[in-house]
C-alpha cells in the first residue's frame, strides 16, 4: 500500500502524486479523474492512462486480469488548475 502524501496539499497534487507513481515505477494507471499536467508527466514516462470512472477496485483488478480495460486515455479527463482551490 503507498499513502498519498500528496492528498492535503493546497495545489499542485496530481503533479506530486504523478512523480510519487513514477518513482514506484508503475506502468500504469487507472484514474476517474486527471488533470493536464499529471497526465502529461505520466504520458511522458510512458506510463499508460485508463479510465476507470466510478470503478471499485476489485473491478479493475478483474478487468486487469481479463484484459478488458477501456484504451488507455490520450488526453487529461480535467481542464487545467481544476484542482486548485483559491484565487488565480
Amino acid at each position: 500500500m503507498v499513502v498519498n502524501t500528496a492528498r492535503d496539499l493546497p495545489a499542485g497534487r496530481g503533479v506530486a502524486v504523478a512523480e510519487m507513481l513514477l518513482e514506484k515505477g508503475v506502468k500504469g494507471v487507472v484514474v476517474e479523474l486527471i488533470g493536464p499536467r499529471p497526465f502529461a508527466k505520466l504520458k511522458e514516462a510512458g506510463v499508460k492512462v485508463y479510465p476507470g470512472p466510478l470503478l471499485k477496485v476489485q473491478d479493475v483488478i478483474n478487468a486487469i486480469k481479463a484484459g478488458q480495460l477501456a484504451p488507455p486515455l490520450e488526453a487529461p479527463t480535467e481542464a487545467p488548475h481544476a484542482g486548485e482551490h483559491g484565487s488565480c
